[in-house]
């Protein structure tokens, strides 16, 4: 065989090729089949993008709560109350291995929170120099000169709202725009 016919011979059958492929068709429903699974992809983002929120608000909500569960809590100071003295009887001796330790347990007295409560709530406070300066204003202003200067201010006031007038707007439209060039 000749070099040219090995290339008429190949030409021949890329262009047969060509033709089988260039008349094929793609199997019926394609285009729904494209549609569908777009469709079930974009379902997908968006239930992913609620379990994002979900799962986020939750790291949230336990961060929260970890940041409060270590925080010190304040306690209030317990006073301790006098402990009764009870008569104790002096126990004998243990004998055998156990006579080496013989501390005496301590006990601790208990705390009520009733011997710290005021008698009076709120608890009484002095007063700040703001509520000082005001009982000088108000011992030194004249009673009748404030009260007719209340009911002054109270006539002023009207509570009537005036009526609204809005001007209609005048729109002009820019030149070369599309609206311009329907008229």
């Amino acid at each position: 065989m000749n070099v040219n016919d090995e290339d008429r011979f190949a030409d021949e059958l890329l262009d047969a090729s060509l033709r089988k492929y260039r008349s094929e068709e793609p199997r019926a429903g394609l285009e729904t089949r494209i549609l569908a699974g777009a469709r079930a992809a974009e379902r997908a983002a968006q239930r992913r993008g609620t379990w994002v929120w979900v799962l986020g608000a939750a790291a949230a909500g336990l961060a929260v709560v970890a940041v409060v569960l270590s925080l010190p809590r304040s306690r209030p100071a317990l006073v301790p109350s006098p402990a009764p003295l009870a008569a104790t009887k002096p126990a004998s001796p243990p004998l055998g291995p156990q006579a080496v330790s013989t501390v005496p347990k301590t006990v601790r007295p208990r705390v009520t929170l009733a011997a710290q409560r005021p008698e009076q709530f709120p608890t009484p406070m002095p007063l700040s120099e703001q509520e000082r300066l005001l009982l000088l204003y108000v011992k030194a202003a004249d009673q009748s000169g404030l009260a007719a200067q209340a009911n002054q201010s109270g006539k002023d006031q009207s509570l009537e709202i005036p009526e609204l007038s809005i001007a209609a707007l005048d729109i002009k439209l820019l030149p070369g725009s599309i609206n311009e060039q329907e008229r």
